[in-house]
């Protein structure tokens, strides 16, 4: 069975992993849905903006820094 790599919350993958957990979170707590499409979660994602970058969101962190 083939297994994923690790999954760290500084790499892209692992940041859009955090914004869908938030958003599947946001969308069950807040407006009381028990199912959410795919479609549903990346509208959630696109209207909180949290693709939305910014000049320092491209800065590494700095415990990235050489």
């Amino acid at each position: 069975m083939a297994t994923l790599p690790p999954l760290y919350y500084t790499s892209p993958r692992g940041q859009c992993a955090v914004m869908l957990l938030a958003a599947l979170h946001e969308m069950f707590v807040k407006d009381a849905m028990a199912t959410v499409t795919k479609r549903e979660a990346i509208l959630r994602i696109k209207m909180n903006h949290w693709f939305d970058l910014h000049e320092e969101d491209l800065e590494p962190y700095p415990s990235q820094r050489c």
